[in-house]
């Protein structure tokens, strides 16, 4: 009713990140309420006639459907949900139903490429189609392959709009991923110069475009030569922050070369002729996720403009979802590290956090990470969202150095529950972080089930309790070899219980206090 009176509306189911206060002003805050137990009971038998049916789906979504992980209720508050979860309880006849979110969108997802599959073309639909667009139910695995990459991409660029050459992009990710780099970026390896067109690879920036502008190298400022000597300015008049050369890489070309090589029109022509050239399974599958959106019939993308073609997501958890089983295989992130995401990946994450301990190992390969992580003051971002990414890239990590991060007492619960979960951490340094002595008590409940070698616990506040915690821990820590427990306040009867303590051991640790 507001709308069309021309009452302007700002609608998300999002709001992680947004800024409140420049709506303060004009804009009234109002938040939906979950569909309540007894509204949830009225649709579902409002959509399943037959009442033994109904009533055991009520019995499903009572005692056995997944909880939402960040509100903890159940996730048919949401009506998509229940109305997924409906649809999804009609097609299966009887199977069991998933327990989890992400196996949620899995079967959900999976039933809607199956019926993809098996509907036939339109009259309408088959007079503007060729036989590429009849998918068989063999192609399914294809086109599903295809969806994760075209998600995935757009995900990682922070952007719901999805164009025709996102498509072509995605294909050639699949089956010619040198050919698309060739296309996307030149291989220059030169000098960096002012006047290149450079892309930024971190920070506000991070995967546009811009000439560099300033370049202070050599130059002596305060009587140093700076860290950060460049900067770039964007199409847009706007001007980056002084960044270093690892935060970009140069095109080594001037804007009026770039554009006539590297520009949208011959980055689009030249994506499509190398699409023509892929494996003909993959190709069929590119054919017909465009005629398919363009005649409404692939129920996971939303047509929004047929000529030239623009399409989203048909909710934004499904983009979010098929992102997460991206990273799960380990295809490289462009952008910000994990341990630096903002807001809009936090659900994409808790997805990929269902899908078990292989999407922490995956993590580590998308985001171009070695088995040793150096994350010394890096963590930024959004913060509950960047600190359960390092915790999910403990899982795959052997070395992981979080020093001078600011980690909270309340924080470090979830990073103990890394290091006991972990198979592969061996070293770990949470030193200058002031977690205390609640940080020392949860390590401690954790270390003799983990498989940590070097634990540093440098500067971080512990006092008697803490100290108390670890005595007991170093007892009975089998892998534990190296114990770093300096600059904290130590009293001397502390000091001598942990050193009986190392010295009843079979062999004991290198103990530092």
């Amino acid at each position: 009713m507001l709308a069309p009176q021309g009452h302007p509306i700002l609608v998300t189911s999002r709001p992680h990140g947004l800024r409140e206060e420049p709506f303060l002003q004009h804009f009234e805050r109002l938040a939906l309420k979950p569909l309540s137990d007894a509204q949830q009971q009225h649709l579902i038998e409002r959509r399943i006639s037959e009442k033994p049916r109904a009533e055991e789906l009520l019995e499903y979504v009572r005692a056995r459907v997944p909880l939402d992980t960040e509100t903890g209720m159940r996730m048919t508050g949401n009506p998509l949900m229940l109305s997924m979860i409906i649809s999804l309880f009609e097609s299966m006849g009887g199977g069991a139903m998933p327990e989890t979110l992400s196996a949620l969108y899995a079967k959900a997802s999976a039933v809607m490429l199956e019926r993809v599959a098996d509907v036939k073309e339109s009259s309408e639909a088959s007079e503007a189609s060729d036989e590429a667009d009849i998918m068989p139910a063999s192609a399914v695995p294809q086109l599903s392959a295809l969806l994760e990459a075209i998600f995935f991409r757009a995900h990682s660029a922070q952007r719901r709009l999805i164009e025709e050459q996102d498509v072509d992009a995605a294909a050639l990710e699949l089956g010619a991923p040198d050919e698309l780099a060739a296309i996307e970026w030149p291989q220059y390896k030169g000098r960096i110069r002012l006047g290149q067109i450079v892309k930024l690879l971190r920070g506000a920036h991070h995967g546009e475009h811009g000439v560099l502008t300033a370049d202070t190298r050599g130059k002596m400022i305060n009587g140093k030569e700076p860290r950060n000597p460049f900067k770039v300015s964007f199409p847009d008049r706007s001007t980056s922050g002084w960044v270093k050369d690892s935060d970009f890489v140069s095109s080594g070309l001037d804007r009026a070369t770039f554009e006539t090589r590297f520009g949208s029109d011959g980055r689009r022509h030249a994506m499509h002729m190398a699409v023509e050239k892929l494996p003909r399974e993959l190709l069929a599958a590119v054919q017909s996720v465009r005629s398919r959106v363009a005649h409404d019939q692939l129920p996971l993308l939303t047509l929004l403009q047929s000529d030239p073609l623009l399409m989203q997501s048909s909710h934004l958890s499904f983009q979010e979802f098929f992102c997460a089983k991206a990273i799960h295989k380990g295809m490289v992130l462009p952008g910000e590290p994990p341990w630096r995401w903002s807001a809009w990946w936090a659900n994409c994450l808790r997805l990929g956090i269902e899908l078990g301990q292989g999407f922490g190992e995956g993590l580590m390969h998308a985001s171009g990470a070695s088995g040793s992580l150096n994350l010394v003051g890096q963590i930024g971002g959004h913060r509950p969202t960047a600190l359960a990414a390092v915790a999910e890239l403990m899982l795959g990590a052997h070395t992981i150095d979080l020093a001078q991060n600011e980690i909270t007492p309340s924080e470090f619960h979830a990073i103990a529950k890394a290091v006991k979960a972990s198979r592969s951490l061996t070293e770990l340094s949470v030193a200058k972080n002031a977690i205390g002595d609640e940080g020392a008590i949860a390590m401690s409940q954790v270390l003799s089930e983990s498989k940590l070698c070097n634990l540093n616990f440098f500067g971080t506040g512990l006092s008697e309790q803490g100290a108390r915690a670890f005595t007991t821990a170093i007892a009975n820590s089998p892998s534990l070899t190296r114990l770093n427990l300096q600059f904290n306040a130590l009293r001397a009867d502390s000091k001598k219980a942990l050193e009986a303590a190392n010295a009843s051991r079979e062999k004991p640790i290198f103990l530092v206090m």
